[in-house]
């Protein structure tokens, strides 16, 4: 009697398995809008600044290496949720 009613269990276990992932997958139409800052640094101390932001919300997203205005360093690149 058992191998009869096996498969009737499987389906349940599928269908109550299905159910609890399809709750997790919901989306909110909510987006969510960023701001975003650059701050160009000249000297190796730039970690205080960047640790300051960071503490603020702000989130290191990109480093560049260049000039501005004929002054070589490094451009920090950030954003944070509004």
């Amino acid at each position: 009697m058992k191998s009869k009613y096996g498969w009737l269990v499987a389906v349940i276990l599928i269908v109550c398995f299905l159910g609890l992932t399809g709750r997790g997958q919901k989306q909110t139409s909510a987006t969510t809008s960023w701001e975003y800052a650059s701050v160009f640094s000249t000297s190796s101390s730039t970690g205080f600044v960047l640790n300051d932001l960071g503490a603020k919300g702000w989130e290191l997203v990109a480093v560049e290496s260049g000039d501005q205005g004929g002054i070589k360093g490094m451009t920090y690149y950030l954003k944070r949720p509004k």
